[in-house]
């Protein structure tokens, strides 16, 4: 039979072993939503949340979906807006297709 200090010793890991696994839950459910948000975002691409943009008469087909998500990654560090975030994304690929490659090798530097 376990004493006080066992039971409450096991109690510990036991919520300590739930509160981890609700936390990978929580992440992965929040990366789905994301890329489901990001799927939806792509799709319904228009380029017209921001007027005068360069790629506005792009489509997100014209450019590689890696640079695209690369891209949205790295402006999602600026608004909360995916939508706005790809349109940044979309302008900065109509500027130069590998802009997100050479700005991940600059960063690492």
């Amino acid at each position: 039979m376990k004493n006080k200090k066992e039971i409450k010793e096991s109690n510990v890991h036991f919520a300590v072993g739930n509160s981890i696994n609700l936390n990978v839950h929580k992440s992965i459910f929040l990366i789905a939503e994301s890329m489901n948000k990001l799927d939806e975002a792509i799709e319904n691409y228009t380029g017209e949340r921001i007027k005068g943009g360069l790629s506005d008469a792009k489509k997100v087909t014209d450019y590689s979906i890696d640079a695209i998500r690369k891209g949205i990654k790295v402006e999602l560090e600026h608004t909360d807006d995916i939508n706005i975030a790809l349109e940044i994304v979309m302008d900065h690929l109509f500027e130069d297709e590998k802009y997100y490659d050479k700005l991940e090798t600059i960063e690492k530097k």
